[in-house]
Order: C-alpha cells, then sequence, then structure tokens
C-alpha cells in the first residue's frame, strides 16, 4: 500500500483512543494530524489537504455532525471521506445514530471501541480507490515525445 501523501485528520476527545488510531495510520503510511476539538479539525483542512476525516461524535466544542456539515458544504477539501465514531450506550441514539451520521454527509459510521485495523483497511482502499482514479486521468499520448 503506498500512501503516501495521503492526509488524515483525526478528531478525538479520548487521548488515549486518538494516540493509538494515529499510531496505526502511521504506521500504515498515512499522513495524520490530530485534534481533540472540532472547531481545530475545520480550521487545519482549510488551510491544509486532507483526503480522510475521522471524528469522534462527542467532540467537547462542536458535535461531529456539525463539523460533518460544515465540511461537506464550505471545507476546500469536501470530497473528502468521513468516518464518524461513538461509543454512545443511549438506546435510542444507537437506534439513529447511523442515519444521522448519513444526513450529515458522513461515509461511514462505526462504534467504539473499533478495531483500528479495519479503519486502515477502509482507507487503504479508499487510497488504492483514488490512486486508480488518478492515473485514469492522466494523459496518455500514442506518439513518441521528442
Amino acid at each position: 500500500m503506498d500512501a503516501l501523501g495521503y492526509r488524515v485528520v483525526v478528531a478525538d476527545t479520548d487521548r488515549i483512543r486518538r494516540t493509538h488510531l494515529c499510531e496505526q495510520l502511521k504506521d500504515a503510511g498515512y499522513e495524520v494530524d490530530a485534534f481533540t476539538l472540532g472547531e481545530d479539525a475545520i480550521l487545519h483542512g482549510e488551510i491544509n489537504t486532507c483526503h480522510a476525516l475521522i471524528l469522534d461524535m462527542n467532540l467537547s466544542d462542536i458535535d461531529a455532525f456539525e463539523v460533518c456539515t460544515y465540511v461537506r458544504r464550505c471545507w476546500r477539501n469536501a470530497d473528502a471521506m468521513i468516518v464518524m465514531m461513538t461509543d454512545t450506550t443511549d438506546r435510542l441514539t444507537r437506534d439513529y445514530i447511523e442515519q444521522m451520521a448519513d444526513y450529515a454527509g458522513a461515509d461511514f459510521f462505526c462504534t467504539k471501541p473499533c478495531d483500528h485495523r479495519v479503519l486502515v483497511a477502509l482507507l487503504d482502499e479508499i487510497d488504492a480507490d483514488r490512486a486508480a482514479m488518478d492515473d485514469a486521468s492522466r494523459p496518455t499520448t500514442s506518439m513518441p515525445l521528442t
């Protein structure tokens, strides 16, 4: 897998989980930027290229729904893949959270604790698709360039 140049933003208030996920992403070759606040992740994405965003639903400043909605409407990286995660135990929330994440514009949803290897595999697949699309969009020529 060649994740070189594939930048992932992780926004999670849980330091231990955030650190562990970031380490696994870096070990897989991804460039990772980590934040505890949703606003910081948004501001970072306004300035830097971002290919994927992994959001904890319970960010302390603004919730992941607001971050996701803003990203889809206003962010320069609006086409970034968005994964929302939560560890909620509330039954009503569990029953509707995936639909709510989809409505906000998230591409994927998972409950915590989740196997970070699954997230890495998902990013690998998305990165491979991106690379294939980049290759397909490069101009080709059938005559020698002299």
